[in-house]
């Protein structure tokens, strides 16, 4: 996947309730991991099938769910779900 970089990240709302409810140790791994991908392109990302513009980062066993807007270049962070819940019907 090619994205411009650096990207902006905006987290919404939905996405930081998600980071309350984990640990502080998760919490950074998953800050950093965000952070490293907005600013070189680096990381675990693809794109969700049958999404536009919906992709997924993956930490481990979290999923940050993430919203591009290229023209703006801006990624927004809409949830953070463990394996389990990102692939469930």
């Amino acid at each position: 996947m090619r994205l411009p970089v650096p990207l902006t990240v905006r987290w919404r709302r939905s996405g930081l309730r998600d980071m309350r409810r984990l640990d502080h140790q998760v919490k950074g791994r998953i800050t950093a991991a965000v952070k490293r991908f907005a600013e070189t392109g680096h990381g675990d990302v693809i794109a969700l099938q049958g999404l536009a513009d919906e992709y997924r980062l993956r930490v481990g066993q979290w999923r940050v769910l993430i919203h591009f807007d290229r023209i703006k270049r801006v990624a927004s962070i809409h949830g953070v779900v463990s394996r389990d819940q990102a692939y469930h019907d």
